[in-house]
């Protein structure tokens, strides 16, 4: 295997730049780049990098396989951040023999040397990505593991039912105890379920609670939405202002969400404001979350709420209005202008994306929450099989469908375009 390099520091000024190298090679252009003699242990030594007719300090970090991170030979070297001097010092790595590497080809070989599991490379990809601490604790809980551990204890469970359904096929004509088809069911369902709640509950890391604020026209839904994220929308008095839904990431406490504006919605005749205000419909009906808007100075008809993941907004709170006698609890009243209630709100909404998001634990990611899903159909499809008398070959036949579904999960697989789905995500360097 060759050798591999990248700056696997941010570009741009910085107090230290790094350069890692990992491979055959990777210690002796390592040391060679700042003029030491090639370690044989694990060790850290300062030499220096001659680079733009100056000497530099140079660090280097030695990590002899297999106690790296790769479980090759890894080489850091670690030199002043100037763009100059790190650009050189990749220049005269590559043309010491390395090859720059890939997006994500570290941690690749991490999982191709068994250091990581496939659901770990995941989790590093999603500490990189974390927002906020509700997305940072999901990923080091995927670092650690955590969510492997679920399919794999699954997986030990469904190899075992496989190999009982598979004897009492190779062994029927012998006396060899089998189970029985009532026992494979209940087996098969218990599995179907674990496996149906593991992947119900599972969102990928980087997708934030959505909500989209709702309303008629003019009710102040872009005022409101230049509140809460800090955004300078256009505002108009005129009708059907907001022709395209508007979105931004906000951090609500400590949680990220993001947050759209859409068009009003109302009944035009057929032309652009008719086009807008159907897209705000379809965007309402993607959303997690919805924030109904309404103008607080008029009458506001009854909206039969979800509480988990609908609420009333009156704004224009500094206006006045009619008295409220709204049969549910599920509203509050704000003033997007003066900035009234609008800390209610955001505590509010943090809440609902808190408690509405099923995924606030999430232990898989979306690549292992399809394959949990596809393993609990399989599962589903050999109860059933089961339960009808089926032969025990066509209940075997799920089983191992439902086996391979988790030994994808797991990574166990040979197939290129599922492992470059995962690490081309990857940023260089990593």
């Amino acid at each position: 295997m060759d050798t591999i390099v990248a700056l696997s520091s941010p570009p741009g000024a910085s107090a230290r730049a790094i350069l890692r190298l990992s491979g055959p090679r990777a210690l002796e252009i390592g040391a060679g780049l700042c003029g030491l003699p090639v370690p044989a242990t694990r060790t850290v030594e300062r030499g220096s990098f001659a680079a733009c007719g100056a000497a530099a300090t140079a660090t280097l970090l030695a990590m002899p396989a297999p106690r790296s991170y790769t479980r090759e030979d890894v080489a850091e070297v670690h030199l002043p951040g100037a763009s100059p001097i790190s650009r050189e010092a990749l220049r005269r790595a590559l043309s010491g023999g390395a090859r720059e590497a890939a997006p994500g080809e570290f941690t690749r070989r991490a999982v191709e040397n068994g250091r990581l599991t496939l659901a770990q490379a995941e989790g590093v990809m999603a500490v990189i990505r974390a927002r906020d601490d509700a997305s940072l604790r999901r990923a080091t809980e995927r670092l650690a593991g955590r969510g492997g551990r679920v399919l794999g204890e699954a997986a030990e469970r469904l190899a075992a039912l496989a190999a009982d359904v598979e004897a009492s096929i190779d062994f029927i004509e012998h006396d060899v105890p089998f189970v029985g088809a009532a026992e494979v069911a209940a087996r098969a369902g218990s599995l179907e379920a674990e496996l149906a709640r593991a992947s119900a509950g599972t969102s990928p890391s980087d997708d934030l609670p959505r909500f989209v604020l709702s309303g008629p026209p003019n009710a102040g839904k872009t005022s409101l939405f230049n509140a809460l994220t800090g955004a300078r929308a256009l505002v108009s008095a005129a009708r059907g202002t907001t022709r395209d839904s508007l979105e931004a990431e906000v951090l609500l406490g400590s949680v990220t969400v993001r947050i759209s504006d859409s068009p009003g919605d109302a009944a035009w005749p057929p032309g652009p404001d008719a086009d807008a205000s159907e897209r705000g419909r379809m965007a309402r009906d993607r959303a997690d979350f919805v924030v109904h808007v309404r103008d607080g100075t008029r009458p506001v008809e009854f909206l039969p709420l979800d509480p988990a993941r609908e609420i009333l907004v009156l704004n224009k709170s500094d206006l006045g209005g009619p008295a409220r006698t709204l049969p549910h609890r599920q509203w509050l009243s704000v003033s997007a202008r003066t900035g009234a209630g609008l800390g209610r709100l955001r505590a509010r909404l943090a809440m609902m994306a808190r408690r509405g998001s099923g995924t606030a634990d999430s232990e898989l990611s979306a690549r292992e929450s399809d394959a949990a899903r596809r393993a609990a159909e399989a599962c589903g499809r050999a109860r059933r099989a089961a339960g009808e008398g089926s032969p025990e070959e066509f209940v075997a036949l799920e089983l191992r469908e439902a086996m391979d579904a988790l030994g994808e999960a797991a990574g166990e697989i040979s197939a290129e375009d599922v492992l470059d789905r995962v690490f081309r995500k990857f940023c260089i360097g990593k």
